[in-house]
């Protein structure tokens, strides 16, 4: 099985609150290696000061992986080396050299973190998707947290969902976790992968520690109001925005639904940062779409934060959905 590293925008991100933001630069200076329990993590975390030292940040991503994927690694060291990652990452400029390339069969890769506030209830997932050569099937995929090699997604074992199939007559395949109610945190993780003619792989995620301070919030219709079959979505923009690049604004309205696919009414996506109103039907898909009189749905709005790293298109979803009931003719 051939195994690639790759650096990770962020398990933290879009509003975790699990620590501050990216490190300045004053404080990247001061950063010392901690000194943790054995030898084997302490001499990796050295190697990974060394590296980062002289800008080999691979090598510094290879040495921190080994330190955050060793169960052994005490909360000291753990936390030098998200450190290390974060500070690597500023000096970049957000351009931090991973390595990632895609392997044959795939011919683009996203991994996404989403934070959702679902009706005041918070729920976070990891979400990973890609293109597909043709006549390249995906076997198996999985998602796992190396320090403890807990499985978060699995094709085979029916963690999470997976889809696949075509999208404007591309192949694509798509996993997502399991709901969860707490942020899977900074850490070590691996993408697994195995094609239906027998081919593998694997990736090893360094996740640092990013935040985006807030998520959207929808302010129309209201919790609890009926609204019209073409009802206006009007809505808060997150904060962050103004600070930090973003790509594309969703706004959609489904029959609530497991499946990212399944349900959905309507939907279109803008690349204005300053869209804060749309009233379902405008333009989107399918165009002049009305909802049905008596029926519930989730009305959604999400923001996308994404950065390249070397093939890979890493980043982080901030969401906001909202049950809605359209009123009776």
């Amino acid at each position: 099985m051939k195994t690639a590293f790759l650096f990770l925008l962020g398990v933290t991100c879009f509003g975790c609150r699990l620590g501050d933001e990216i490190l300045p630069t004053a404080e990247i200076e001061t950063i010392e290696p901690a000194r943790p329990g054995t030898d084997s993590i302490r001499d990796a975390l050295d190697r990974a000061h060394h590296a980062y030292g002289a800008g080999d940040h691979r090598k510094m991503i290879e040495e921190l992986g080994t330190v955050l994927a060793d169960p052994e690694a005490d909360d000291a060291a753990r936390a030098n080396a998200i450190e290390l990652v974060d500070a690597a990452l500023v000096d970049s400029k957000g351009k931090l050299d991973s390595g990632f390339e895609l392997p044959a069969g795939i011919t683009w890769m996203r991994l996404l973190f989403q934070q959702a506030d679902r009706d005041g209830t918070p729920a976070y997932l990891a979400m990973l998707n890609g293109g597909l050569e043709p006549g390249v099937e995906i076997d198996e995929i999985r998602f796992v947290r190396e320090r403890d090699g807990k499985v978060l997604a699995s094709r085979k074992s029916q963690l999470g969902y997976f889809e696949s199939g075509k999208e404007k007559d591309q192949p694509f395949f798509y996993i997502h976790t399991t709901d969860a109610r707490s942020p899977m945190g900074a850490g070590a993780y691996r993408i697994e992968w195995t094609f239906a003619d027998g081919r593998s792989g694997s990736s090893r995620v360094v996740v640092p520690t990013l935040k985006l301070a807030d998520l959207p919030r929808i302010i129309e219709p209201a919790r609890g109001d009926a609204s019209g079959d073409q009802p206006t979505i009007r809505w808060q923009p997150p904060s962050w925005i103004t600070e930090k690049p973003f790509g594309r604004v969703l706004v959609e309205v489904r029959r609530e639904s497991y499946a990212p696919r399944v349900g959905q009414r309507w939907a279109t996506w803008s690349e204005d940062s300053e869209l804060t109103q749309i009233k379902v039907g405008d333009g989107g898909e399918p165009p002049g779409a009305h909802l049905d009189a008596g029926e519930s749905y989730s009305a959604a709005v999400q923001y996308q934060w994404r950065i390249q790293y070397g093939d890979l298109q890493l980043g982080s979803v901030a969401r906001a959905q909202r049950e809605i009931t359209v009123g009776s003719r």
